[in-house]
């Protein structure tokens, strides 16, 4: 749906309601999001990113986790998303579908 109002598919082109929507999938999780706001805000030359990933959700199981009974790590590459364990991270990093290997790529040629 956010693809939707970025680029004016079927509706007139709203940036504003793109962002919201990405943000909310962001919060969720969803990296593709996450990597949508990231190119937004480099598009529009922001210097302040509009979704900052905080520790709430592993990025692979999707359980929510909460301090301090559960650590949830960062990905030592894009710090994007996070892992309640070392074998979630590395499941999630070779999965041949849909695995953060690429997304991490991504995600770290644009926090640059």
């Amino acid at each position: 749906l956010g693809f939707m109002y970025a680029n004016g598919i079927g509706t007139e082109q709203d940036i504003p309601k793109a962002k919201e929507l990405f943000m909310r999938a962001a919060t969720l999780g969803d990296v593709t999001a996450i990597i949508t706001l990231k190119q937004i805000d480099k598009m529009e030359e922001n210097t302040n990113p509009s979704f900052t990933p905080t520790r709430t959700n592993c990025s692979y199981c999707g359980v929510a986790h909460a301090p301090p009974d559960v650590r949830l790590n960062p990905c030592s590459g894009c710090h994007s998303v996070f892992y309640c364990s070392k074998e979630h991270q590395k499941i999630d990093w070779k999965l041949k579908q849909n695995g953060h290997k690429e997304d991490c790529k991504k995600l770290q040629t644009l926090n640059k």
